[in-house]
């Protein structure tokens, strides 16, 4: 390991730097080709939807509902104006963003600590941001295969812009301020289009600033303070301006502000469990594949807290630990929510590792002397075994795609592990029979009614079938919540979505992992008139014909 290190340290050349930068992508590549054979999860068929829907001219909220914010749908846009209108073209965005963010994090690492750092913070992130585990629900039963749950996510997204926000504050000693404080507004601007829950981040930079410029060669400099701040809050503003002006200009704004701060936050609200169930639901998965990363980031978090408090060093502290709030903020978590702390966690590992492979004193030399250097032991088994059970992880996951790749497995076959039932609702093997049935059944022009649904948007994706009705996903307006489920915007929408279903009465009905017969039997919604005006016009106009994994489509008699 130290041979190592004195390699690559005595690379003096600038050229080598990049040698090792262009080798590290090289990497990062082959281990994520295979995403691009991986059909979408459930979120990503809502994002694809409504993309494509904007690039024909229709408005999110306004024509197509749904309680995510819009940064995510015009990204989705971009890639299809860029690639084509197929679902490999978000996968081709996701690794150009993963791509960048391995730049990101070996020059920022490179510029802090030093090529060996950079070496293992690039490595850490290219390999602990791959897993299985971040598929979302299924990784105990592998029926989230592979990384298809988290690709494209917005927290995929967001990880670049706040790391070049930090990557410019740690500039800003060196740099025109001003500058960079307003590129640092656009850019946690940018994250706030995926999750509002940038804004920490900004109230971070703001602190940072705030407190830099009130100590600072000059002192106390009120006009200065107040400056930056405005500076920044002026970039996070002035970044939101197009966006709201095309709302604007669409009528839309309303729509907007109902779902996103009026009817997500009471959601929200109301479904997040017990806070001790919460904190704990999702971290197993992730931690026990990313053992290595949470050990050593958490270890050099108390080093830097405890011993090496330089400016720099507390800055990416702090960046780690808002990160994490980021993702605690938000109550329930999947494993692609913890996207976001995989560049600060792979940062603080290339900064601690090398030390804690140093030698010790006091206690520490005491142990070493006893028990011959029982520490890089300990640290180098926990490194291989880790790494040992990564790759008996990811195994069958590369085997299965080259088999695929190589032609020896057809596209069904491929698909059948492509499913989160009986876990969680969605199946995208079994959407995409059903994509087929009615390829072959449905006439030009004809539209797909879904009364329940959990992403299955990609039905209409694959078909090119339009909805019956604007909501994209309809799970979130029958709750087994009675307080939710009575929500006034939540009922109204339910109404909206029953009359247009009735009114329009389309040739097919798709009912998604709960039986007609017991979704209207739901207490929170069992009492509900237009729930039971819907099950007895289904019941007297329709046949049902079933599909794997609680698929049940309703065929016009």
């Amino acid at each position: 390991m130290t041979g190592f290190y004195t390699l690559t340290e005595n690379m003096k050349p600038e050229k080598y730097k990049y040698l090792i930068l262009t080798l590290l992508l090289a990497f990062t590549l082959l281990i994520r080709l295979p995403i691009l054979a991986e059909p979408w999860g459930a979120d990503q068929a809502g994002y694809g939807y409504i993309a494509k829907g904007i690039l024909e001219g229709k408005v999110p909220y306004k024509d197509m509902y749904d309680l995510t914010a819009y940064g995510i749908f015009f990204t989705f846009a971009l890639f299809f104006k860029l690639f084509g209108m197929t679902m490999v073209s978000a996968h081709i965005g996701h690794l150009i963003v993963s791509l960048v963010t391995v730049v990101l994090v070996y020059l920022l690492t490179d510029r802090l600590y030093g090529r060996n750092a950079a070496l293992i913070s690039g490595l850490c992130y290219t390999i602990f941001s791959n897993g299985l585990a971040f598929s979302g629900f299924g990784y105990e039963n592998k029926s989230a295969w592979g990384t298809y749950w988290y690709l494209s996510q917005r927290e995929v997204f967001m990880a670049p812009l706040v790391l070049g926000a930090v990557f410019l504050l740690i500039l800003r000693e060196k740099r025109n301020g001003m500058f960079v404080d307003l590129i640092n507004g656009l850019l946690i601007g940018l994250a706030a289009f995926y999750k509002v829950t940038a804004v920490l981040m900004l109230v971070l930079f703001i602190l940072i600033v705030a407190r830099e410029e009130s100590v600072g060669i000059e002192g106390f400099n009120l006009k200065r303070i107040v400056g930056a701040i405005l500076l920044m809050v002026f970039g996070f503003t002035l970044i939101q301006l197009p966006f709201l002006y095309y709302f604007w200009k669409h009528d839309a704004l309303g729509d907007v502000y109902q779902a996103l701060f009026v009817h997500l936050s009471s959601y929200a609200k109301l479904s997040r469990g017990l806070r001790i169930e919460t904190l704990f639901s999702g971290h197993y998965s992730v931690m026990r594949e990313n053992l290595i990363l949470w050990l050593f980031a958490f270890a050099s978090l108390l080093h830097i807290l405890f011993k090496d408090r330089s400016r720099n060093n507390l800055l990416i502290a702090l960046w780690t630990l808002v990160s994490l709030a980021m993702v605690w903020g938000q109550g329930k978590f999947f494993g692609y929510h913890f996207i976001l702390i995989v560049p600060p966690f792979a940062i603080l590992t290339g900064y601690g590792l090398p030390i804690f492979l140093a030698s010790g004193s006091g206690c520490k030399e005491f142990l070493m002397n006893n028990f011959s250097d029982i520490r890089k032991t300990f640290i180098l088994v926990t490194v291989l075994f880790c790494l040992a059970g990564f790759g008996i992880s990811d195994y069958e996951y590369y085997r299965r795609h080259a088999l695929y790749f190589m032609g020896k497995m057809p596209q069904q076959e491929y698909y059948e592990v492509f499913s989160e039932f009986p876990t969680h609702p969605y199946s995208f093997r079994s959407d995409y029979r059903i994509a087929q049935y009615l390829k072959e059944k449905a006439l030009p022009g004809e539209k797909l009614g879904v009364i329940f649904s959990a992403g299955d948007t990609v039905i209409h994706f694959l078909t090119g079938m339009e909805p019956v009705t604007r909501f994209i996903q309809s799970w979130y307006l029958f709750p087994s919540d009675a307080s939710l489920a009575a929500n006034p915007i939540t009922a109204r929408l339910r109404d909206e979505l029953v009359d247009q279903m009735i009114r329009t009465a389309p040739r097919f009905i798709l009912c998604v992992h709960i039986p007609l017969e017991k979704l209207v039997q739901i207490p929170s919604v069992k009492d509900d008139p237009g729930m039971i005006r819907l099950y007895e016009f289904v019941k007297a106009h329709y046949r049902l014909e079933t599909f794997p994994d609680n698929r049940f489509l309703f065929v016009k008699l």
